[in-house]
């Protein structure tokens, strides 16, 4: 964390770590620190007076990759999209850095997946690795 605050944390107004304690009941993994994460972040808008709805949450896997311009496309589109406070912002699927390294069945799989993303033509899709949406919303659907 201290790392990539020193080289990102002047970029952003706050920088801020959570540390998310496995509950009874709760399942251990990825959603679960998800979940803990966004509840967190949303106390916390309330606390400094910031809308939750004008702060965007983005979910990526660890080994993430994006395109510099990838969350200024994020915004552009939060801001010219009609309801854009309630909506998915979801990033394509790549797995090409890996992809040698797998058999040919499991790449067939991962790039049939990846093409899938975007050109199924389905008006939905379901978000997967990475996604966007803010935090008025993620509270609405109760952090999923």
């Amino acid at each position: 964390f201290g790392i990539l605050e020193g080289r990102y944390g002047n970029y952003f107004r706050d920088f801020i770590m959570t540390s998310h304690v496995l509950m009874p009941g709760e399942i251990a993994g990825c959603s679960s620190n998800e979940n803990y994460a966004a509840r967190s972040m949303y106390k916390y808008a309330l606390k400094t007076g910031l809308d939750p709805f004008r702060v965007m949450l983005t979910i990526c896997d660890a080994d993430s990759l994006f395109d510099k311009c990838y969350l200024e496309h994020v915004e552009a589109e939060f801001w010219s999209t009609p309801g854009g406070e309630r909506a998915l912002y979801d990033a394509p699927i790549n797995t090409y850095r890996n992809l040698n390294e797998c058999n040919f069945l499991v790449q067939a799989c991962e790039i049939s997946r990846c093409q899938d993303g975007l050109f199924n033509g389905l008006e939905f899709r379901p978000a997967q690795s990475n996604y966007s949406l803010t935090l008025g919303f993620a509270n609405e659907i109760d952090f999923w």
